[in-house]
Protein backbone atom coordinates (compact mmCIF):
# COMPACT_ATOMS: atom_id res chain seq x y z
CA UNK A 1 0.00 0.00 0.00
CA UNK A 2 1.25 3.43 -1.26
CA UNK A 3 2.00 5.69 1.83
CA UNK A 4 0.67 9.45 1.22
CA UNK A 5 3.31 12.20 2.31
CA UNK A 6 1.87 14.72 4.74
CA UNK A 7 1.47 18.48 3.46
CA UNK A 8 4.91 19.02 5.50
CA UNK A 9 7.05 16.41 4.01
CA UNK A 10 6.01 18.01 0.60
CA UNK A 11 7.40 21.17 1.73
CA UNK A 12 10.20 19.81 2.68
CA UNK A 13 10.62 17.68 -0.52
CA UNK A 14 10.10 20.71 -2.31
CA UNK A 15 12.47 22.83 -0.62
CA UNK A 16 15.36 20.29 -0.95
CA UNK A 17 15.12 19.84 -5.05
CA UNK A 18 15.32 23.76 -5.30
CA UNK A 19 17.92 24.16 -2.83
CA UNK A 20 19.94 21.14 -4.44
CA UNK A 21 19.50 22.51 -7.27
CA UNK A 22 21.26 26.10 -6.74
CA UNK A 23 23.59 25.11 -3.86
CA UNK A 24 25.61 22.10 -3.83
CA UNK A 25 25.01 19.95 -0.50
CA UNK A 26 27.87 20.42 1.38
CA UNK A 27 27.08 24.31 2.09
CA UNK A 28 24.71 22.72 4.44
CA UNK A 29 25.36 22.05 8.39
CA UNK A 30 25.80 18.12 9.13
CA UNK A 31 22.73 16.28 9.91
CA UNK A 32 24.15 15.18 13.03
CA UNK A 33 23.42 17.04 16.06
CA UNK A 34 26.51 18.75 18.25
CA UNK A 35 28.17 16.74 20.83
CA UNK A 36 27.28 17.62 24.10
CA UNK A 37 30.44 18.64 26.32
CA UNK A 38 31.32 16.30 29.20
CA UNK A 39 31.19 19.22 31.83
CA UNK A 40 30.18 22.99 30.73
CA UNK A 41 29.31 24.31 34.41
CA UNK A 42 26.51 23.92 37.17
CA UNK A 43 27.00 27.47 38.86
CA UNK A 44 26.75 31.10 37.50
CA UNK A 45 30.41 31.16 39.00
CA UNK A 46 31.31 29.03 36.14
CA UNK A 47 30.83 31.12 33.36
CA UNK A 48 31.43 34.76 32.29
CA UNK A 49 28.73 36.92 31.10
CA UNK A 50 29.31 38.67 28.36
CA UNK A 51 26.35 40.39 27.07
CA UNK A 52 22.71 40.29 27.28
CA UNK A 53 21.04 39.32 23.83
CA UNK A 54 17.35 39.08 24.50
CA UNK A 55 14.95 40.32 27.35
CA UNK A 56 11.55 38.82 27.68
CA UNK A 57 8.30 37.89 30.29
CA UNK A 58 10.04 34.85 30.88
CA UNK A 59 12.95 35.85 31.57
CA UNK A 60 16.72 37.27 30.49
CA UNK A 61 19.18 35.67 27.57
CA UNK A 62 23.34 36.46 28.11
CA UNK A 63 25.93 35.21 26.03
CA UNK A 64 27.93 33.45 28.02
CA UNK A 65 31.79 32.06 27.79
CA UNK A 66 32.25 28.63 30.13
CA UNK A 67 35.38 28.82 32.16
CA UNK A 68 35.43 25.13 31.98
CA UNK A 69 35.41 24.60 28.15
CA UNK A 70 36.26 27.80 27.24
CA UNK A 71 33.12 27.60 24.31
CA UNK A 72 30.22 30.25 23.88
CA UNK A 73 26.29 29.41 24.92
CA UNK A 74 22.95 30.89 25.39
CA UNK A 75 22.66 31.35 29.63
CA UNK A 76 18.55 32.13 30.04
CA UNK A 77 18.20 33.37 33.39
CA UNK A 78 14.39 33.08 34.51
CA UNK A 79 13.85 34.23 38.69
CA UNK A 80 12.36 31.17 40.54
CA UNK A 81 10.17 33.63 41.99
CA UNK A 82 8.45 33.82 38.15
CA UNK A 83 9.06 30.36 36.92
CA UNK A 84 5.52 29.88 34.59
CA UNK A 85 4.19 26.52 33.36
CA UNK A 86 5.37 27.46 29.71
CA UNK A 87 9.36 27.75 31.48
CA UNK A 88 9.31 24.03 32.72
CA UNK A 89 7.90 22.94 29.82
CA UNK A 90 9.88 24.60 27.54
CA UNK A 91 13.10 22.14 29.09
CA UNK A 92 10.91 19.62 29.07
CA UNK A 93 10.22 19.90 25.31
CA UNK A 94 13.99 21.10 24.78
CA UNK A 95 15.45 17.93 26.45
CA UNK A 96 12.52 15.87 24.61
CA UNK A 97 12.94 16.90 21.03
CA UNK A 98 16.81 18.53 20.77
CA UNK A 99 18.63 15.88 19.12
CA UNK A 100 18.58 16.94 15.83
CA UNK A 101 20.10 19.72 13.77
CA UNK A 102 16.94 21.76 12.80
CA UNK A 103 15.96 22.01 16.87
CA UNK A 104 18.16 24.60 19.16
CA UNK A 105 20.43 22.28 21.18
CA UNK A 106 19.67 22.10 24.75
CA UNK A 107 22.41 21.00 27.18
CA UNK A 108 20.48 21.59 30.52
CA UNK A 109 20.06 23.49 33.43
CA UNK A 110 20.77 24.45 37.00
CA UNK A 111 19.91 26.38 39.99
CA UNK A 112 21.23 29.59 40.99
CA UNK A 113 20.59 29.21 44.69
CA UNK A 114 22.19 32.94 45.62
CA UNK A 115 20.70 34.56 42.76
CA UNK A 116 17.64 32.19 43.06
CA UNK A 117 17.30 31.80 39.32
CA UNK A 118 16.77 29.01 37.17
CA UNK A 119 19.44 29.00 34.30
CA UNK A 120 18.50 27.01 31.15
CA UNK A 121 22.22 26.50 29.23
CA UNK A 122 21.72 25.76 25.07
CA UNK A 123 23.90 26.70 22.26
CA UNK A 124 24.45 30.48 21.22
CA UNK A 125 22.97 31.51 17.67
CA UNK A 126 25.70 34.08 16.54
CA UNK A 127 23.43 34.79 13.27
CA UNK A 128 20.44 36.08 15.52
CA UNK A 129 17.24 35.52 14.94
CA UNK A 130 14.87 35.25 11.47
CA UNK A 131 13.18 38.77 12.38
CA UNK A 132 16.52 41.11 12.95
CA UNK A 133 18.11 39.19 9.84
CA UNK A 134 15.17 40.63 7.78
CA UNK A 135 15.21 43.41 8.92
CA UNK A 136 18.62 44.06 8.57
CA UNK A 137 18.59 43.11 4.96
CA UNK A 138 15.33 45.54 4.45
CA UNK A 139 17.18 48.52 6.14
CA UNK A 140 20.27 47.90 4.18
CA UNK A 141 18.33 47.21 0.66
CA UNK A 142 20.00 44.02 0.43
CA UNK A 143 18.48 40.88 -1.13
CA UNK A 144 18.32 37.48 0.45
CA UNK A 145 19.90 34.36 -2.33
CA UNK A 146 17.62 32.35 -3.44
CA UNK A 147 20.27 29.50 -2.41
CA UNK A 148 19.33 30.84 1.54
CA UNK A 149 16.17 31.05 1.31
CA UNK A 150 15.23 27.52 0.27
CA UNK A 151 18.02 25.82 2.57
CA UNK A 152 16.50 27.97 5.39
CA UNK A 153 13.11 26.84 4.74
CA UNK A 154 14.15 23.03 4.19
CA UNK A 155 15.84 23.17 7.27
CA UNK A 156 12.74 24.17 9.22
CA UNK A 157 10.47 21.87 7.64
CA UNK A 158 12.37 19.32 8.85
CA UNK A 159 12.91 20.54 12.56
CA UNK A 160 9.08 20.71 12.09
CA UNK A 161 8.98 16.85 10.70
CA UNK A 162 11.43 16.19 13.63
CA UNK A 163 8.85 17.69 16.46
CA UNK A 164 5.83 15.87 14.87
CA UNK A 165 7.32 12.36 14.54
CA UNK A 166 7.64 12.96 18.76
CA UNK A 167 4.37 14.24 18.81
CA UNK A 168 5.28 17.50 19.96
CA UNK A 169 3.50 20.86 18.08
CA UNK A 170 5.35 23.84 18.32
CA UNK A 171 2.30 26.57 17.98
CA UNK A 172 4.76 29.79 18.25
CA UNK A 173 6.64 29.16 15.03
CA UNK A 174 7.62 32.66 13.88
CA UNK A 175 11.11 34.87 12.91
CA UNK A 176 11.87 35.60 16.22
CA UNK A 177 12.07 32.01 17.22
CA UNK A 178 13.59 30.95 14.16
CA UNK A 179 17.89 30.90 14.90
CA UNK A 180 20.30 31.22 12.68
CA UNK A 181 23.58 30.24 12.53
CA UNK A 182 25.42 32.13 9.73
CA UNK A 183 23.51 32.38 6.80
CA UNK A 184 22.91 28.88 6.09
CA UNK A 185 22.05 27.21 8.97
CA UNK A 186 18.07 27.69 10.94
CA UNK A 187 16.86 26.10 14.34
CA UNK A 188 13.73 26.37 15.86
CA UNK A 189 13.82 27.70 19.15
CA UNK A 190 11.40 28.85 21.86
CA UNK A 191 9.45 25.74 22.78
CA UNK A 192 7.51 27.26 25.69
CA UNK A 193 4.42 27.20 23.99
CA UNK A 194 4.68 23.24 22.33
CA UNK A 195 2.26 20.80 23.56
CA UNK A 196 1.75 16.89 22.58
CA UNK A 197 -0.26 15.45 20.19
CA UNK A 198 -2.43 12.15 21.37
CA UNK A 199 -2.17 10.40 18.73
CA UNK A 200 -4.50 7.98 19.70
CA UNK A 201 -7.43 10.35 19.33
CA UNK A 202 -6.08 11.34 15.84
CA UNK A 203 -9.34 9.80 14.45
CA UNK A 204 -11.52 11.55 16.64
CA UNK A 205 -9.93 15.04 16.94
CA UNK A 206 -6.44 16.55 18.12
CA UNK A 207 -5.87 15.98 21.98
CA UNK A 208 -3.49 18.61 22.89
CA UNK A 209 -1.38 18.08 26.62
CA UNK A 210 0.26 20.65 28.24
CA UNK A 211 2.34 18.00 29.87
CA UNK A 212 5.78 16.66 28.41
Amino acid sequence: MEVRKSSLHQVADICRKYWTNISPPSTLSSDRPSAVPAEIGTALRDFDLIEEVGNGATGIVYRARSRLDGRTYALKRVSTRHVRAETLREVRMLKRCCAHPGILQFYGFFVATEEQELVIVTEFAEGGDLERFVKRHIDERRRVAERDIWGLAWQLALGLLHLHARSVIHRDVKPLNILLFGQTTAKLGDLGESVLYDRSRALSGILLSQEA
